[in-house]
């Protein structure tokens, strides 16, 4: 994707944004009518599927191109990179473990990777190698999207002028695993050639289950998950331990976050109970010389989707309660 290419998408995302407005505002202009009819025809009643069903429809079509239209306008990684003096944060990922899918913005709270660059945002600005035929942004990083035969390369160079590189050392299945591990490989072998210890993190599978299960720590769930990602994950934390001047501890296993000091002296992160990723990753922000982002335990509360979902089911409920009394 050129920039020409993003500038239509931006253009197009900010169309879908108003139409999503405007759907929104008949989704409640509809539950509206319903005690204005009463008001004007006391007699009488008002059919309520009329209203209700039409309502619901244009509200969630309003959720569906809100989400689209983020996408769209999602900066694009050359123009975060040239607007942003700061060194970047580079996420290197197997592909298969993207959140592409539009629907996955109807689910509640933010996405795992959309967490992560929300709070290493605070370290430079977070972009990512997309996928190849990729046509939309996912959430999360900004794109950058480069020919095959140019992606090694590139690469290499994002790694050398980053100031941080994040390994996602994990996958959901080894399926995945096996079809996403030439190339991850490569980038694992590179990133250990290549940088400093201080510009390395690791994410391991318990942390990506942590933040898989909406960012937050579920007893059962997130454990099961754990142990998923660490049996379909062991190819690359071997490979890793091949290629690091010490191997990694065997605590390792059950740590969340690895960043390293001189030496490549690893140092350890776990998320406790109901702890925030900026907290679990306050000392590699100290390390940085950074203070960490406040970020609430109910931070994704606050999402505009979520908030508009609250609201309108407030509305929807309160309406429907007055119909039936005016109806009597």
């Amino acid at each position: 994707m050129n920039l020409s290419d993003h500038g239509r998408h931006a253009a197009f995302g900010r169309w879908l944004k108003g139409l999503g407005v405007f759907a929104l505002t008949g989704a409640f202009a509809l539950l509206l009518t319903i005690p204005i009819w009463k008001l004007v025809h006391p007699l009488n009643k008002y059919p309520l599927e009329m209203a209700v069903y039409p309502s619901i429809i244009l509200f969630l079509s309003s959720l569906f191109l809100f989400g689209l239209s983020k996408r769209m306008l999602r900066p694009y990684a050359k123009a975060l990179i040239e607007s942003d003096a700061r060194k970047h944060v580079l996420l290197l990922r197997p592909f298969a473990e993207d959140e592409r899918s539009i629907w996955s913005e109807f689910m509640y709270g933010e996405r795992y990777e959309e967490v992560l660059a929300g709070v290493l945002g605070h370290i430079g600005p977070v972009i990512a190698v997309g996928r190849p035929g990729e046509r939309l942004n996912p959430s999360g990083a900004s794109r950058l999207y480069v020919p095959d035969e140019e992606w090694q390369e590139t690469v290499s160079r994002l790694m050398s002028s980053a100031r941080l590189v994040v390994l996602f050392l994990f996958s959901s299945s080894t399926k995945k695993n096996r079809a996403a591990s030439g190339g991850f490989t490569w980038e694992i072998d590179q990133a250990c050639k290549v940088l400093q210890p201080q510009q390395l993190l690791l994410m391991l599978p318990r942390g990506a289950a942590i933040l898989k299960t909406r960012g937050y720590y579920e007893l059962l769930y997130t454990k099961r998950k754990s142990k998923s990602y660490l049996r379909a994950s062991k190819g690359y934390l071997e490979r890793l331990n091949q290629l690091l001047p010490h191997p990694l501890p065997p605590a390792a296993s059950e740590a969340d976050y690895i960043f390293f000091s001189h030496e490549w002296n690893p140092c350890l992160l776990r998320a406790g109970k109901f702890q925030t990723l900026a907290y679990t990753l306050k000392p590699l922000f100290q390390n940085f010389g950074l203070k960490p982002p406040k970020q609430n335990y109910w931070y994704f509360l606050h999402e505009p989707k979520t908030i508009m979902m609250v609201v309108y089911l407030l509305v929807f409920g309160l309406v429907t309660l007055l119909a039936g009394f005016l109806n009597k």
